[in-house]
């Protein structure tokens, strides 16, 4: 079993292998914390585990601050913890208090068997929203609305993270309340806004008021949606608990921790040579001037898509974009997996680099194996189900605030039963390419479909 000190910290990542023994400031002679699980990780200011000190009958959650401000931080920890437990929310106990030369925490009680809160779990999102009215009646707020902050133990909700509850300095009002719960509804996919009154209704219990109008919190909510997809989109492009990112001189990488640094690895251990199709061995898909696509061999094969560089003009206006085509499918794939949004999730990412020239990209995502939906409406006909299902999708970007760009009927592809977007390459955060996108779309079928569809999203308010 490794052993660790407090000076071992800021070195200490998400996949250290557990157990392992951390010994503490004060806790040398009794050997230290043995610790079974890391929860949580900020590099250089943060470490959660689950850990047991000797001595002890039962596991606890240790929270190490440490680093710049640790003092502070985990004082704004533990004020906001006993914000939370004055306004009648269930918070786990605080047990002891550890603190050494640049390094403070707390000693929480832990909670077996509790699952954080899900977005689908309308019971669990209304006790989270009843949550936030008390707070705001007792004079907090809540600046991190993140639903890893709260679990669901026994059948009741616990708030377990206090860092970002804040005392307000001056009155919200209700304008600023809404703000504040749209952050929290903006966590869910837009196609749970139908469960926004449940959760407004709790709202209003909590808050000993009567309940927000859905109509002036939707806007509230499209802001705050908006607001949180920039961020995420931002995150895609860092290094960060979710992502994995390198750059260098020669290469950026980008991937999903885990699975795509692995798939990274064994794309690595094949040429990336300008051939058609030998950078990598599988079925050829498709061989363009301006993409080819592999579906590879092997037991978990994936699909990888080169973006290749037509023209030495082409490889300039690559180089003077912002974010390339490559850059937003890998971006939006993300934004929506995140939005629960069906679609093939990009694993990795690798551009070759020559200084600032950008050379070939390759995009490695899941692999769908389905007909698209041109052949399935050609096979079986446009049935009522799949229509509406079309309809909620062209909704859920409208919600979002998305625009595909590209919505021939190629890139909606029916995999196990569900119709997944694709070809994220021309997506935008903007509403105002949804129009062209959905007469794009229209433009697919023949009348007998074409009139289903246009009828369908007049229904639904998408015309």
């Amino acid at each position: 079993m490794s052993r660790f000190s407090s000076n071992d910290l800021p070195a200490l990542t998400a996949d250290v292998p557990v157990p392992f023994e951390l010994v503490l400031p004060g806790s040398e002679a009794s050997g230290g914390w043995t610790c079974h699980e890391v929860l949580r990780v900020l590099p250089g200011r943060r470490l959660v585990v689950r850990a047991r000190h000797a001595g002890m009958d039962r596991d606890v959650i240790l929270k190490l601050f440490h680093g710049r401000g640790h003092r502070r931080y985990c004082e704004r920890e533990r004020s906001g913890l006993e914000a939370m437990a004055d306004a009648g929310l269930a918070v786990p106990a605080r047990l002891s208090e550890v603190s050494g030369p640049g390094i403070s925490g707390l000693v929480l009680e832990y909670l077996p068997g509790a699952t954080a809160v899900r977005d689908t779990d309308q019971r669990a999102m209304e006790t989270v929203a009843e949550y936030f009215g008390r707070l705001h009646a007792a004079g907090f707020r809540q600046t991190d609305q993140h639903l890893g902050n709260f679990v669901v133990c026994r059948n009741v909700v616990h708030a377990v993270d206090g860092d970002g509850v804040r005392r307000r300095r001056r009155p919200f009002g209700q304008r600023g309340d809404l703000d504040n719960l749209a952050l929290l509804a903006a966590q869910r996919s837009p196609a749970l806004d139908a469960g926004l009154p449940g959760l407004l209704s709790a709202y209003g219990r909590g808050r000993g008021m009567t309940s927000p109008a859905p109509e002036v919190f939707r806007r509230r909510l499209a802001g705050a949606r908006h607001t949180r997809m920039v961020r995420y989109l931002a995150k895609t492009r860092r290094d960060c608990t979710e992502f994995a990112v390198r750059r260098s001189p020669e290469r950026a990488t980008f991937a999903v921790r885990g699975r795509g640094e692995a798939l990274l690895a064994r794309l690595f251990d094949h040429p990336l040579d300008e051939s058609a199709s030998a950078f990598l061995p599988g079925e050829v898909l498709k061989a363009g001037n301006s993409a080819t696509l592999i579906r590879t061999a092997g037991n978990e094969p994936v699909v990888v898509k080169r973006f290749n560089i037509k023209s030495r003009r082409h490889g300039l206006r690559r180089m003077l974009r912002r974010h390339p085509r490559y850059r937003r499918a890998w971006m939006f794939g993300q934004l929506l997996t995140l939005l629960a949004v069906p679609t093939a999730r990009p694993l990795a990412l690798v551009e070759e680099r020559r200084g600032l020239w950008r050379g070939v990209a390759y995009l490695i995502q899941t692999d769908l194996s389905g007909m698209d939906l041109r052949a399935e409406i050609a096979s079986t006909g446009l049935s009522d189900d799949r229509c509406a299902e079309v309809t909620a999708l062209f909704a859920m970007l409208r919600s979002a605030g998305l625009s595909h760009g590209d919505t021939k009927a190629s890139n909606f592809i029916v995999h196990e039963g569900r119709v997944h977007l694709i070809d994220l390459d021309a997506m935008r955060l903007s509403r105002r390419g949804l129009e062209t996108d959905l007469i794009r779309f229209l433009d697919n079928w023949d009348a007998p479909e074409r009139m289903r569809f246009e009828a369908a999203f007049g229904q639904a308010g998408l015309l």
